[in-house]
């Protein structure tokens, strides 16, 4: 029951007819997944220049606003809390990439996640899309080959699923790539690079 008030919440925030310009009607590609609750720990492998170590998210509260635990395996050894309000996760154009420990509130930033505005500017033909992951606007565009997949271990199983494939061209001459879930009900980040990577390794669901 809670599932299905989740989805129609969802729909509810998607137009049902595409006019010029709108986002498309949301597909089945947009039920969240079954690990999509609070209670999932997610584990990203994190290689920051050689230095590498785990990054662990409990999700603690999924709903209009998103909050969640996480902490870093040594060699960074650091924790902390993470709360997104419903105007970032609906609106936010710009990342939190850079941890420090202790509690945060992001009122116009996401991190881990991108917000539903993100995801759904690739679903329409338009000329800026622009995204700040931490060093200004840039503006990312999909691949040629825009929904890749992406294989990921689930409560022990590999699982393949369908990401948005994102590039910029930096003005120093790395390009930034994001891989983020083709999913509005669960738009998470598996995977970037921003001259340091993290990708998701492990979903092992609530119980």
């Amino acid at each position: 029951m809670t599932r299905s008030i989740f989805v129609l919440a969802v729909l509810a925030l998607v137009p049902i007819t595409a006019e010029a310009g709108s986002p498309p009607a949301a597909s089945p590609e947009d039920v969240a997944p079954s690990w999509y609750k609070a209670g999932t720990v997610l584990t990203w492998g994190v290689d920051a220049m050689g230095r590498q170590y785990d990054f662990v998210v409990t999700v603690k509260k999924l709903g209009p606003e998103i909050e969640f635990d996480w902490r870093m395996t040594e060699p960074a050894n650091k924790e902390g809390s993470v709360k997104m309000t419903e105007a970032a996760l609906r609106d936010a154009d710009r990342q939190h990439n850079m941890f420090s420990g202790g509690p945060l509130t992001l009122e116009d930033k996401t991190t881990v996640w991108v917000s539903q505005a993100v995801l759904k500017q690739y679903r329409v033909k338009m000329i800026d899309h622009r995204i700040d992951t931490g060093s200004g606007y840039q503006i990312f565009l999909p691949e040629d080959e825009a929904i890749v997949p992406y294989k990921v271990l689930v409560d022990g199983v590999e699982q393949e699923y369908k990401v948005l494939h994102l590039k910029a061209d930096c003005s120093g001459g790395d390009d930034e790539h994001l891989w983020i879930l083709d999913n509005l009900a669960a738009p998470v980040i598996f995977k970037m690079d921003l001259g340091w990577t993290i990708w998701l390794k492990e979903i092992r669901s609530a119980k």
